[in-house]
């Protein structure tokens, strides 16, 4: 269990290099710094708890900077969580490099897709819940699940699992980003119900295993 849990944080750290936080180019230091702010917030307090003087503070900038460079809060929010989306449209990379075992492949694939989620539970408890603002989150990311990433997942699972048929390896990826948000819906809970901190990489990591460990099961 420990060597795997080793090997799920040091391809976790490939991912990383590879980069996850995307920034448009052309982005002055200013415009990186509100939007990294308006993310620490995000991930922090809920994206209903952003306000255009507490991302001012945290970046250093005054709230005249962050009007010139967005407009209005609602548009800082909406580059934000475009940014978040392309955070976990980035965690299915790895999916894609062949020379990688797949099973590693997979490893390090949920374990960057948990940490993403892990880090903005408010946004993802919206997506989940279909949203109850106007900060949607679902477009773009649906869009690629739809083109790219469904289709990734499919056949990374038919790898593992080449005698499983097309409707129980759909019912398997069913199972497992099931498995991946529920943590995150429960929240805290988890941690006065079951005593499990979702929140530490070696928690996630020994629960990525025990996904690994039932997608590999012969049921």
């Amino acid at each position: 269990m420990f060597k795997a849990v080793f090997k799920t944080l040091k391809l976790h750290t490939y991912l990383i290099r590879n980069g996850c936080i995307i920034m448009q180019e052309g982005y002055s230091s200013t415009k990186k710094r509100i939007i990294e702010a308006a993310l620490k917030i995000i991930a922090s307090e809920g994206f209903h708890r952003v306000t255009i003087r507490k991302i001012a503070s945290l970046a250093g900038v005054n709230v005249a900077a962050v009007n010139y460079h967005f407009g209005s809060k609602e548009q800082l929010i909406n580059e934000a969580l475009h940014n978040i989306t392309q955070q976990l449209i980035n965690t299915f990379n790895v999916l894609q490099q062949s020379n990688i075992a797949v099973e590693d492949r997979l490893r390090t694939f949920l374990h960057a897709y948990s940490s993403v989620i892990t880090q903005y539970p408010d946004v993802i408890k919206n997506f989940i819940m279909q949203s109850i603002t106007d900060y949607g989150i679902s477009g773009e990311y649906e869009s690629f699940i739809q083109n790219e990433g469904y289709a990734l997942l499919k056949n990374t699972i038919r790898q593992m699992r080449p005698g499983d048929n097309d409707y129980i390896i759909e019912m398997r990826i069913m199972q497992m980003l099931g498995s991946m948000a529920f943590p995150i819906l429960l929240s805290n809970r988890s941690i006065a119900l079951m005593d499990v901190d979702y929140s530490h990489d070696q928690v996630r990591a020994q629960y990525v295993e025990i996904i690994l460990d039932c997608l590999k099961s012969p049921c």
